[in-house]
């Protein structure tokens, strides 16, 4: 699990530091522009770092635009903490961008695990062990370093290709799988379908597990199976029981909630299935009706507790808050547009600090809860 992460000069992080609280799950809430979903860009571009897609300049990684407000005069530093089977992996990466180059260079990265370096960086040169060789400084070294499947430099990367971080936005999801798609799960969950037909290609035992989620919401709902619709694709259908017979629906005909509501019982099942399992969800109340939600939670909270996961929301919906506890929902907040985000404080720190003891759903509405200062 995620035990700490550092950020500088990224967007509107400066000398940012989170650590996770005795509750290793976390509930975060602020106003828009507070630095939230940042984190999720964060964690993102590691994902994206560890399956390979190493250059920093590539799509939807890092522009001139995401250094804070020190410029390109000073580096974008990211640091992660991750406790893994009890061994702490420390990651850390240090990208510049100097004024004659087109596109950012890494300045320093390195892995330690429990303290002992797995690799260092200095610009162009990498250090493993007394191995030292160079490799294109726009380009992460993560990804390139050989190793075997216990090594931890491999554990730490397969913990980052699996995180699951999501914003999803259900126009965007397309009902047939593409054989083009990464099967890793986009941001957006556009390839959603290409990605749980991977998913069930290595582990068709979550088939029964996904399905009996959903009929829990949806009682007529029988099962789902994917019809081939060309040499290279296949269709998502649901299959609903009435009268004795059944019915199906294509999965890009279904509600944007409804397709939200299968996303969920995919990753439950993967929640279910796996240790160490990562999931951060972005604003889940988008879309998704408050009591779907609210049982996707509470499930995912009591499985992580058995299967040592993580789970991160993104939520302002005062009944997805009620299902953490004061201890381990952290408040982002920042003064203004030309204002760092400031050091985050939870629910209980508000209470305390601001002695209040009234309506939580009444602060949430009057902003009074973002006034951290």
């Amino acid at each position: 699990m995620i035990k700490r992460m550092y950020v500088d000069n990224f967007r509107c992080l400066t000398n940012f530091e989170f650590k996770v609280g005795e509750d290793k799950n976390a509930l975060f809430l602020g106003e828009n522009g507070a630095g939230k979903s940042s984190l999720l860009k964060i964690l993102s571009i590691l994902k994206k770092i560890a399956r390979g897609n190493n250059g920093l300049a590539d799509k939807d990684k890092l522009t001139k635009q995401d250094y804070g407000f020190a410029g390109t005069k000073k580096p974008i530093v990211f640091e992660i903490d991750i406790e893994i089977s009890q061994r702490l992996f420390t990651y850390g990466i240090w990208i510049d961008y100097p004024e004659t180059f087109f596109k950012p260079r890494i300045k320093k990265e390195q892995l330690f695990v429990d303290g002992k370096a797995c690799f260092t960086r200095n610009l162009a040169d990498i250090s493993v062990g007394k191995a030292v060789f160079s490799l294109d400084w726009h380009i992460a070294a993560l990804p390139i370093i050989q190793a075997h499947p216990s090594d931890p430099v491999n554990i730490f990367r397969d913990w980052l290709k699996n995180m699951l971080l999501m914003a999803p936005v259900p126009a965007q999801i397309k009902g047939e799988t593409d054989d083009n798609d990464d099967v890793a799960l986009d941001f957006c969950a556009s390839n959603f379908v290409s990605w749980l037909s991977s998913i069930l290609g290595q582990y068709p035992h979550l088939y029964g597990n996904i399905a009996q989620y959903i009929k829990e919401f949806l009682p007529d709902f029988g099962h789902f199976i994917f019809f081939d619709v060309g040499k290279d694709s296949r269709e998502l259908k649901l299959i609903f029981e009435k009268n004795g017979g059944d019915f199906s629906i294509p999965f890009e005909k279904l509600s944007d909630g409804e397709k939200l509501l299968f996303l969920s019982g995919a990753v439950f099942a993967i929640a279910q299935s796996r240790k160490n399992v990562f999931c951060f969800w972005d604003e889940p109340n988008n879309y998704i009706s408050v009591s779907l939600l609210d049982g996707f939670i509470r499930k995912m909270l009591n499985c992580f507790k058995q299967n040592d996961g993580q789970l991160w929301v993104v939520s302002h919906n005062i009944e997805i808050i009620s299902g953490f506890n004061d201890d381990n929902s952290w408040i982002f907040h920042r003064n203004g547009h030309t204002d760092a985000t400031l050091p985050l404080q939870t629910i209980a720190e508000f209470r305390k600090t601001k002695n209040f003891t009234g309506s939580l759903a009444t602060a949430l509405l009057t902003g009074d809860i973002y006034d951290a200062e």
